[in-house]
């Protein structure tokens, strides 16, 4: 999926422009403030990190990401060094 948005780049900024509408947002938040919903995410997340094959593929995809992606580390390095500043 990666490499498609890096192929379809305005497709992608689309993709997250509608996200970022009043619709979507509260769509998304409703979504959130349903009962069960925190447990749920943390009994899925609980289930993914305890397989420990899931685990190496998810740190090796971040590695490549990374490798791959000089622009976005900088980008997350600079907003990690302002969080720290503040």
């Amino acid at each position: 999926m990666k490499q498609r948005y890096v192929d379809y780049p305005e497709e992608m900024a689309q993709r997250v422009a509608a996200m970022h509408t009043p619709a979507a947002k509260e769509k998304l938040a409703a979504v959130r403030s349903a009962p069960g919903y925190s447990e749920a995410i943390s009994e899925r997340m609980n289930e993914y990190w305890a397989d420990p094959e899931a685990r190496e593929a998810a740190r090796e995809r971040a590695i490549e990401y990374w490798a791959d992606n000089p622009e976005a580390r900088e980008a997350a390095s600079s907003r990690k060094l302002s969080l720290i500043k503040k």
